[in-house]
């Protein structure tokens, strides 16, 4: 099935696409704690060589529209440079960094973590962000297709210049 299964190439090992299969159930049940104890855990499993872009889609999409935000970007970050060393050709998917870049625009954050992480995306090769990202700035032209953005945590910090509280 589409989920994932063996994989015929070497015996023993496990399909990355049942990993994301894995992480997006925990979203679909609401336990996003779950998906990233998940990520750990099968950082572990013999015969997995890791997570790949599939599985770090799943990750950043459903963190996104959680509202969680700061777990959003850390992961990013650690895609960036898990698919860089694995110098892989394979990139993060749009509709995740679309969700991610529009619930970061809802809460204003835009220069303070929404630019150092487009350019470390640019850097791991996925330019789109920064492009989407410099189309923001401009006129905010940032279309929800599927619903609002996702809800910013608790207002925590304001950043200089914005006058508009940050969760981070």
């Amino acid at each position: 099935g589409r989920c994932g299964r063996v994989s015929r190439r070497r015996p023993g090992s496990v399909d990355p696409r049942l990993a994301s299969c894995l992480i997006r159930a925990c979203f679909h049940n609401h336990a996003p704690r779950r998906a990233l104890q998940l990520l750990a855990e099968m950082k572990t499993w013999p015969g997995f060589d890791g997570p790949d872009a599939h599985v770090y889609s799943a990750l950043i999409l459903g963190l996104a529209k959680g509202g969680k935000l700061r777990e959003a970007v850390e992961i990013t970050e650690e895609a960036c440079a898990t698919l860089r060393r694995k110098f892989t050709t394979s990139v993060i998917s749009d509709l995740a960094l679309r969700a991610l870049l529009d619930a970061l625009l809802s809460c204003c954050a835009r220069k303070h973590i929404a630019g150092p992480l487009a350019e470390k995306l640019h850097e791991a090769g996925m330019p789109r962000f920064r492009q989407w990202l410099r189309h923001g700035f401009r006129d905010r032209a940032i279309h929800h297709r599927s619903g609002p953005p996702a809800t910013a945590l608790p207002p925590l910090v304001s950043l200089p210049g914005y006058g508009v509280p940050i969760s981070f």
